[in-house]
Parts: structure tokens; sequence; C-alpha cells
């Protein structure tokens, strides 16, 4: 039996993985929700798999799309049950909203336990948007559903906690699985030929439906993955022409290909890929472009900027308020406070007619294919419609620093233009910014201890889905350990913190002894005073990089530019002077 399982989140794709492994099935596990699930479910159609295992309205889709035979997990009581002591613990006026199966179940557990969790039933994704509007105006600010009801809840800027499934509900849906494929049988002789002949051409062939989803690829295209070509915007627009068919040569920075596409009615798309000649390109990082649906805009505000604390308040308003004006914003926070984070708000939450943000390395920008490859970018996308955030300001060339200056005249008075980094005068100077719309600090973690609590249990909520755990939440203890630590690498030291405690917990809650080893590990490193002769200073600052790399000899050479040998004998110098 051959089984393809569509999870919703990692944690659960992992758990299909476990179970799988355990009990000798052969399966693939991908992650993929509602379309995105019904998109790889296409992509793996040709691959002869019996039954597909999904979840929720995913399973749903692709029962309507794909004619394999979808076995959809079910959310047990027991699942359920502890998906409530979660929600439990979270300190927000929270709801659980979802279909009647789920908030049936909800109801039996209020009796039972004598608990009261408000619940809201639905039967159609436009219920769930407008029970999710009306929880909002009532001062909801915390919701428990399914995938539809989650990012929904996050979109009007709710939390929004997503139902997890246990290994017995996996258990249970192998099992199904395996009575279909029981009852069913294979007989695939009317097309196992026609495909065999496809497979074995030694051109690639890959078919795209009406809405541009692979739904075939052959077995050469596989072999040189020549499918990912439809992720390149630049090879798709070279087939989005009126005409029905075409050619063009393209090169994938290792070989040059023929392409020859065919419009297959009014219902896709086939292409096929002819290997001419092969060459060797030059390896170049390219420019980063990202868009407002991207999922790492929405998990990177989360991690970072959920807050009740003054301290991000003030920095959202002044955000605001400098985003009214047309100049350049300018934004400074040490490594982990959630910088970049800031600068996705800005442009996505302030600017809403704006789609698309390109992310420069302003150190590259004196390297010429780096400098194509945005205007590639700024060409394909147009410049007016684009945002441009500027990393990598420090020790650039004045060549670097001319070209990007260069670039925001490209873009439109208006658009937003974000750099990241701290201000110089010099670089400022040479980018040609006379004015800045303003400058923002993004707040250290020690400036926000009362949110500590909350970045804590969203940190857990995803870790929980990461690695299909089911932790409910954090002892009093382990919270006032968590307030009272001090922070050197912020907030990306606490969800480092959390992860190590997740992966190690074998229980349904994360106490102060468990976190001790992972806060111990990362107890502050006194400060040093420049005194003393040069000799002395050089092994107080040798020192001090030693116990910032975590006492790891070759990443202190590293950094410190010297081979690990004079390490060593300078760094026993400063141990002894340090013990004096």
């Amino acid at each position: 039996m051959k089984l393809l399982a569509i999870a919703p989140y990692e944690g659960l794709r992992q758990l299909f993985l476990r179970v799988a492994e355990e009990e000798g099935l052969s399966i693939k596990a991908e992650v993929g929700n509602l379309d995105e699930g019904v998109r790889l479910a296409k992509k793996a159609a040709d691959e002869s798999f019996d039954v597909i295992i999904s979840r929720g309205g995913t399973a749903t889709l692709i029962q309507q799309h794909l004619s394999i035979p979808v076995v959809e997990i079910e959310i047990s009581g027991y699942d359920l049950l502890k998906n409530l002591l979660f929600l439990k613990e979270y300190p927000d006026k929270k709801a659980i909203v979802g279909f009647p199966q789920i908030t049936n179940g909800v109801q039996l557990i209020n009796e039972l336990l004598d608990v009261s969790f408000s619940t809201v039933t639905i039967h159609s994704e436009g219920e769930a948007i407008h029970a999710l509007k009306e929880l909002k105006a009532q001062g909801f600010e915390s919701v428990l559903g399914d995938v539809i009801t989650v990012n929904e809840a996050e979109r009007l800027g709710m939390n929004g906690f997503l139902l997890s499934s246990g290994e017995e509900s996996v258990r249970k849906a192998f099992n199904q699985a395996k009575r279909v494929v029981k009852a069913l049988g294979r007989d695939r002789l009317n097309y196992e030929l026609p495909l065999s002949y496809l497979h074995e051409q030694e051109r690639g062939l890959v078919l795209l439906d009406q809405n541009n989803d692979v739904c075939f690829v052959n077995e050469f295209a596989k072999k040189f993955q020549l499918m990912e070509f439809i992720n390149d915007h630049s090879f798709m627009r070279q087939l989005r022409t009126p005409r029905e068919t075409g050619a063009f040569s393209w090169s994938d920075g290792h070989s040059v290909w023929y392409i020859r596409y065919k419009a297959i009615g009014n219902q896709g798309l086939a292409i096929e890929f002819a290997q001419l000649n092969e060459r060797v390109l030059n390896d170049h990082p390219k420019p980063i472009i990202i868009g407002s649906d991207d999922p790492i805009i929405k998990q990177q505000m989360k991690k970072y900027l959920s807050s009740t604390s003054a301290a991000i308040q003030h920095t959202l308003k002044a955000a605001e308020a400098f985003s009214a004006y047309e100049e350049p914003i300018w934004i400074d926070g040490k490594p982990g406070t959630g910088a970049e984070a800031l600068a996705y708000h800005i442009t996505f939450q302030l600017y809403p007619s704006v789609e698309h943000m390109v992310i420069i390395e302003c150190s590259r920008m004196n390297e010429r294919p780096y400098q194509e490859g945005v205007q590639e970018l700024l060409s394909f996308f147009g410049a007016e419609q684009l945002a441009v955030l500027v990393k990598g300001l420090s020790g650039v060339t004045d060549e670097a620093l001319k070209a990007c200056s260069s670039l925001f005249q490209q873009v439109r008075e208006g658009q937003p233009v974000l750099l990241l980094g701290k201000r110089k005068h010099r670089v400022a100077k040479q980018l040609g910014l006379k004015q800045l719309g303003g400058e923002l600090q993004m707040p250290a973690l020690q400036e926000r201890v009362d949110d500590i609590d909350l970045l804590s249990r969203l940190a857990l909520h995803e870790m929980n889905m990461h690695y299909g755990k089911q932790i409910v939440g954090f002892r009093e203890a382990a919270l006032h350990a968590l307030r009272n630590h001090h922070w050197t690498e912020h907030i990306d030291e606490l969800w480092q913190v959390i992860q190590d405690a997740v992966k190690t917990a074998d229980s349904s809650y994360i106490d102060e002894t468990l976190l001790a080893p992972f806060l111990h590990s990362k107890e502050p490193i006194a400060p040093f005073h420049l005194t003393g002769t040069m000799k002395e200073i050089e092994e107080k600052i040798i020192y001090h990089v030693w116990l910032e790399e975590g006492k790891k000899h070759s990443k202190t050479a590293e950094r410190l530019g010297m081979n690990r040998t004079t390490l060593w004998r300078k760094l026993k110098n400063a141990q002894e002077g340090a013990t004096d």
C-alpha cells in the first residue's frame, strides 16, 4: 500500500512519518493547506498512490479534485480535550469556532468538566468570517479552530490556534486506509501503457492545468527537476503570451534548454524540454522578493510584534506616524529583537496598496549579476508597485551605496523604502538621503518583560505544531524563571529555550526544572573594562568573545581571525587572569 499524507502543519507531518515507520507503511508526507494541499495532491497524482490521507477542509477539497480515495483524519475526544486544556492556560478572552463535529464535542466536555468555553458553530467558510468579526467586536482575542478559522482570525489581528491531531487519530486513519485499499483493489491497465510511453521519452514533459498547477511530470523532467522552472517568474513570463504555441531557449545556470509549449484546448498547457548543451555559470546570490501573502510575513510579525507592552505600542505608533511621510524610514535593533518584522509591518500593514517587497543586500550591489537580478525584479513586478528593504549597510563600499542610491530613484514617490541597521552619516549621505521619514529603535526583550508570558505561549504553540506535541502550558514557576532571565539574544533566544524544552518534555506542562539547564547555559556575560596594559586588554577581549561564542574555540578563532593554536595560548593566559 502506497500512501500520500497531506498535513496542515509540520508537526502532524512528522507524526505521520513516525507512525508509518512503526507500522511498516510506505508513505510520502507533505505539508499543505486547502488549495496548497490540492496542488500537492495533483502534483503527486501520477505517482500511483493508493490513498490520500488529509484533514478537515483540505481532505474535502482533494476529494472534489482527484479520483484517488481520500481518508479524513478525525479529531478525537482526547485530541479535543488536550487542545482545550492548552487554550485554558491562555490569559486572553477566548472562543472555539468550528463545524458541528467540533463544537458538539466542546459542549460535551463543558458539561463533563463543569467548565465554560465559548463556542460558535459554523457550517461554511463565510460563516466563519462573520463569526470571527463578531467575536473580535466582543473583545475576544484568541480563537481555537480549523485552518480556515485560524487564517481568518490572524488576518483580523486575533491569535489563532490550530486544533492538533494526536497519535491515536493518525493510527485510526491508517487502519481505515488499509481497509479502503483492500476493498477497492486496483486496475490501472487502461492508463499504465500511455503513462509508461510518456515516462520513457528522452525529453522532459510537464503538463499544467488551467491554473498553472503541475498535474504531470515525466521521469526525464523529474531527473533534471524541470518542474522547478514553473516556480521561476521569468520562465513563466515566457509562457504568458496570447499564442497557443511557442518556443524559446532557457538557462538554469548549468544547462541550456530548448522549450516548446502548446495549449491543450482550454484545459492547460504542455511544455516540452530538450537539453541542448551544458555550460557552467557562476553561482551568484540573488535578491529576495516576498509578497504580502507570504506566510513568513505573518509568522515573523506574530513572533516578534505580539505585545501588550508600552515599549512595542510606542514603536508601532511611531511607525504609523512616520509612514505618513514619503521619506525613507531607518530601523535599528539588536539581533533577535525583530527589526525586520517591524519593516514587514510598516510595509504591508501601513501601505495597503503595496503587494511586494524586494529585500536587497546593499553590500552586494557592486556585483553586476546581483544588480541585474534587482533590475529584473523591478522590471517584472514594476518598481512603482514595490517596497524596498535595504540590509547589509555595515562596511559597504561607496560603489555599492551609489548603486543603491540609483535604485531608489526608480521607486515611485510614496512607495516605502526602509533601511535596516545602525544609521551612519556617511551611508546616509552616499545614499542621497537628505531627509528621513523617521528613525525607529526595536525594543530589546528586557524592555518587554510584560510580553514574556504571551511570547512564551505563542512559541509553545508553534513548537507543538512543529514537533507534533500537545504540551498544555507552563507552570507558574517556569514563567517566573522566564520573566527574570537576562536575555542577551532577545526573542530568538527565548524561542530557542522553549524549543529545547519542548523537544525534551515528556509531560503536559513545562516546569522550572525542565527549563533550568537551558536557561543556565545562557547566563549573562559580565561586562569588562578596558584597563591595564595592551596585553591585558587583548586578553580580556579574547576571553569575552570566547564567552559570547558559548566557549567554542572554533567559532571564537574564526570571529577573531586567528588560528586555534594562537587562540588557545592567549585564552589560557586570559583565563588565568580572569581567576586572579
